[in-house]
């Protein structure tokens, strides 16, 4: 099991206790700590999704908002002269005719680097 995914949180297991049997996890990306755990992967994806209802509902009777791990945002501040490059290679684009915003310039060089990584 490589990833839990459930209502747009993710999960990772922490830790293996080997003398217990149990596997731990948390979620993922949040201020509040969730964590899970169980004695096999089956039962384990399941604690992380009851898990993950137990918060919302607490969050709801509490009367707070639950915190939403991924928007798909990711705030960098590269600094003037790599902005001043990026805003280059864009208009080098544009003008042979390629659109490309600065958003999407680095969106792709984000997945190239993801893929260089995995």
């Amino acid at each position: 099991m490589k990833e839990l995914k459930y209502k747009e949180y993710q999960g990772i297991i922490t830790n293996i206790d080997y003398r217990t049997g149990l596997m731990h996890g948390e979620v993922l990306l949040l201020k509040d700590v969730v964590t899970f755990k169980a004695s096999n992967p089956k039962m384990l994806l399941k604690e992380f999704k009851a898990s993950i209802d137990d918060y919302l509902a607490y969050c709801k009777d509490d009367g707070v908002e639950a915190a939403r791990p991924l928007k798909g945002e990711v705030l960098v501040r590269c600094g003037k002269a790599i902005q001043e490059e990026i805003i280059k290679i864009v208009a080098t684009k544009k003008s042979v005719g390629k659109k490309i915003s600065q958003n999407e310039w680095c969106v792709d060089a984000l997945k190239e680097k993801l893929q260089r990584e995995a």
